[in-house]
């Protein structure tokens, strides 16, 4: 009686141990299955600590090729770049809102509130190019004027100070050809 009742227990143990062992497998299975899976996206430029997937690059290449039919992959991965340095600069100013009024915000504070044309600039622009405005007189263009040479400038400046961030930045691009 004693051997049948060993092999009740023994027979119970088998199967917790087996069972065990189909769990333990499975699960190996599971992530051994994870482990060779397909890459769903990959990452094609990082700055700093921020990464900029093929995806990303893909939606953004597509939206402004709708635009802009010249503009190519690597135009686009740089902008790309640009706007993540100006948001991460844009962060020590506490500036709250979407991704765009923060940059606008941004150019603004930093930029554009700085910038001042003097009246002679815009003389001296008028009259080098007195053609282009068809006759129109001088104080009828001023304002266009103005806002012409300030955007220009805020360019200018804007471009000095990405051409800084780039270069207090870790930039690594991983992007070999479009796909």
């Amino acid at each position: 009686m004693r051997l049948r009742y060993i092999s009740a227990l023994v027979m119970r143990f088998r199967s917790a141990v087996i069972i065990q062992l189909m769990v333990l497998l499975i699960m190996q299975g599971f992530s051994v299955e994870c482990a060779i899976g397909k890459i769903i996206d990959r990452v094609v430029a990082s700055v700093d600590d921020t990464a900029i997937t093929k995806s990303e690059l893909d939606l953004k290449y597509n939206t402004l090729s709708k635009i802009n039919k010249n503009i190519s992959y690597a135009e686009t991965l740089q902008g790309m770049i640009n706007r993540i340095l100006l948001l991460k600069d844009a962060q020590k100013y506490r500036m709250e809102g979407s991704e765009d009024e923060i940059i606008d915000y941004y150019i603004d504070l930093k930029i554009r509130a700085l910038v001042r044309i003097e009246d002679k600039d815009v003389k001296k622009y008028y009259e080098k190019h007195r053609s282009e405005f068809k006759g129109h007189g001088y104080k009828s263009v001023q304002d266009e004027i103005i806002k012409y040479l300030t955007e220009l400038e805020v360019n200018r400046r804007l471009k000095k100070i990405i051409d800084k961030l780039r270069s207090e930045s870790n930039i690594n691009i991983m992007l070999d050809s479009p796909e």
